[in-house]
Formats: structure tokens, C-alpha cells, sequence
């Protein structure tokens, strides 16, 4: 997008059926961050996710995940990388 004052914002290319797909109950993710990815899936679940391993923040991920699966969200992401994923005392999903 290019404003009047001339400045330039890159936006990233948007594939309408990814950003419409939560309807369906899946999300897609094209090369985004850990963060990002458990940012926007947290909205699905109860339980807070943690990410507690700064090192995990950046890891990059693709892939699609259904909205009503946490376990099957949380087993790919242990695939994913050397992931460790937890449940502690009050319930959180901890990942490091």
C-alpha cells in the first residue's frame, strides 16, 4: 500500500480461503512465527499456551491445524521441532 505522503507498507499476501477457514474450523499458517501461530490458536481453547523457551518465539511454521483439536495441534508441534509441551497445576499448556 502506498500513502499520500508517500510512505510505503509491505503487507504480507493474504489467501482469502486461509483467512476464511476458522468458519470451517481450521486455520492455515504459511511460514509464520510459533508466536503468531499460538497467538491466533489460543482464541479456540480454554487453556492458556505459554511459550516459555524464547528460542521457540521465531521458529517458523506451516502447516493447518483444526480448531477443535488441541491435542492433535499440540502432538504437531512436538514433530514440528524439540518441542516439550506440558500441562502445569492450573491448567496452562506450557510449551519450552
Amino acid at each position: 500500500t502506498i500513502f499520500r505522503d508517500e510512505t510505503v507498507e509491505h503487507k504480507k499476501d493474504v489467501v482469502l480461503e486461509d483467512e476464511l477457514s476458522w468458519k470451517s474450523g481450521t486455520l492455515y499458517f504459511h511460514d509464520e512465527t510459533l508466536s503468531e501461530v499460538i497467538t491466533r490458536m489460543s482464541d479456540y481453547y480454554d487453556k492458556p499456551i505459554l511459550i516459555m523457551n524464547n528460542r521457540l518465539r521465531d521458529l517458523r511454521v506451516s502447516g493447518s491445524f483444526e480448531t477443535r483439536d488441541i491435542q492433535g495441534f499440540l502432538e504437531a508441534l512436538k514433530e514440528l521441532s524439540d518441542i516439550k509441551v506440558e500441562e502445569n497445576e492450573s491448567g496452562s499448556i506450557i510449551l519450552f
